[in-house]
């Protein structure tokens, strides 16, 4: 998307003249039966107020920007269990967040290279019955073409402290989907104990890479806020 608001940008800017409003809707090839579209940029809320700056945003709101400009690129989801040696190990040191945060970082680097565009949110309840359970990610990755899916995963394997020496395996550790529709109900699911109390971790349980909050605040700027061209 943020290819086709660029690209119309700069036709304004070398044509001078007014272009009609960019409109793109994403799930359906044609738009609804009375679907109101907004302004873009979206300058303004409702309410009349300037839209958030980026680091105003919720959680839940960057993952939803990450995952729409996310359609850039082919998006692997992912749902990842902890080896319960690792958890231990990082429970006791009370650092569980940064800790998977510098993990994942460092084996997608080794394996596909520094960086890749990626997020993930850490979790600790079972949505089967919503009681606490063993920590685990759920999150999403960019793959790009040469891109060995099977590297990916078993790279995100060693990141949660499955496939190493002297550790048990464990069956079903890692899930891997490729993501097709953007729908609310994605983030929601990232997001859906969130305040959920978990002794283990803090409130903040979201992971996103340099690059991805990089592509995802861009778009964000693109989206609900004017930009000066000269």
């Amino acid at each position: 998307m943020r290819h086709f608001v660029l690209e119309a940008e700069r036709l304004h800017v070398q044509a001078a003249e007014p272009i009609e409003p960019l409109t793109v809707f994403y799930g359906k090839e044609a738009l609804p039966q009375g679907l109101k579209t907004s302004p873009f940029p979206m300058v303004t809320q409702a309410n009349g107020r300037p839209m958030p700056q980026w680091k105003d945003l919720s959680q839940w709101m960057k993952v939803t920007m990450a995952t729409i400009v996310s359609h850039e690129w082919d998006l692997l989801t992912f749902n990842i269990n902890l080896h319960p040696d690792l958890e231990a190990d990082l429970v006791s040191a009370g650092m569980v967040r940064a800790a998977l945060s510098e993990r994942v970082r460092k084996q997608l680097s080794r394996t596909i290279g520094a960086g890749r565009e990626y997020f993930f949110v850490v979790e600790g309840h079972s949505m089967a019955t919503g009681q606490q359970t063993h920590l685990h990610i759920h999150g999403a990755i960019a793959v790009r073409d040469g891109d060995s899916v099977m590297d990916i995963r078993a790279a995100l394997a060693k990141a949660a402290g499955h496939d190493l020496h002297g550790r048990s395996r464990m069956r079903r550790a890692v899930h891997t989907k490729w993501f097709n529709l953007f729908r609310v109900a994605y983030p929601d699911y990232l997001f859906k104990f969130r305040t959920r109390r978990d002794p283990r971790l803090d409130e903040r349980r979201l992971v996103m890479s340099r690059s991805m909050t990089q592509a995802a605040s861009m778009f964000w700027s693109d989206v609900a806020h004017e930009r000066s061209w000269v």
